[in-house]
């Protein structure tokens, strides 16, 4: 099981509500245990909303080590992975902070 370690997320602007977000994940690297992603965040109209960076552990289980890059596949590691959402009018309650 991965956990999170650590994670940063940057909001560079609001999102209006009603408005579609996108959300462009990108596994930087995975090394035994240990792996770090970027998420970034933006507009329907390619507005950049936020920047995320997160550091996973694996707690269990043998280290991931196929999936370690070899030098070729290093400088092109990175696989985008698309999410989509709606900005809502508030948080899990309801509240707007």
């Amino acid at each position: 099981m991965a956990v999170a370690q650590t994670a940063q997320i940057t909001f560079l602007r609001p999102a209006p509500i009603g408005v579609t977000v996108r959300a462009e994940a990108v596994e930087r690297v995975r090394q035994g245990r240990f792996g770090v992603y970027d998420v970034t965040v933006r507009q329907a109209g390619g507005a950049l909303l936020a920047e995320f960076r997160g550091h996973s552990v694996l707690l269990t289980g043998a280290p991931a080590t196929d999936h370690l890059p070899t030098r070729a596949e290093d400088q092109t590691a990175a696989t985008p992975i698309p999410t989509t959402a709606t900005a809502t009018d508030g948080g899990p309650d309801g509240s707007r902070s």
